[in-house]
């Protein structure tokens, strides 16, 4: 699943991750099925990702994009498992300060802009799953 999001960190550039990855980054083992993106939808190229994703197994048209016009998530998944990619456009002030203020991960000597920790906690406390409650306090004591 690290190794989609590597290539796709390639393809957009400016970008972050939210949830489970960045968890996983900063050393809480948590089991994912997808992969959460904020990018600056405003500089996304929308026919050159819907082809990126085809060519790497995912199911994307350009009329699955339009969840970035209407502030709302857009979901590709994955034609070779249960794996999927959800992405969401910048809405809002904490997304604008999670793609300005990204730290650096590393993962197999790759560096990722991932989100700072005071956002992932903030993030986690919006959804309020009993999950989300303790990924917050992972990254709290982190």
């Amino acid at each position: 699943m690290l190794d989609i999001f590597i290539i796709t960190s390639t393809v957009l550039g400016c970008f972050t991750t939210i949830l489970a990855v960045k968890l996983m980054i900063l050393g809480r083992a948590r089991f994912t099925m997808d992969i959460e993106i904020i990018l600056d939808h405003t500089k996304l190229n929308r026919e050159d990702f819907v082809n990126f994703l085809e060519k790497n197994n995912f199911d994307a048209s350009l009329s699955d994009l339009e969840g970035l016009d209407e502030k709302s998530q857009c979901t590709f998944f994955y034609r070779k498992g249960m794996f999927r990619i959800d992405i969401k456009g910048v809405y809002s002030d904490l997304e604008k300060e999670s793609i300005n203020m990204p730290i650096e991960g590393i993962y197999n000597d790759i560096k990722l802009k991932i989100d700072n920790p005071v956002n992932i906690v903030l993030f986690k406390h919006k959804f309020g799953s009993e999950q989300d409650y303790e990924d917050a306090l992972a990254v709290f004591i982190w």
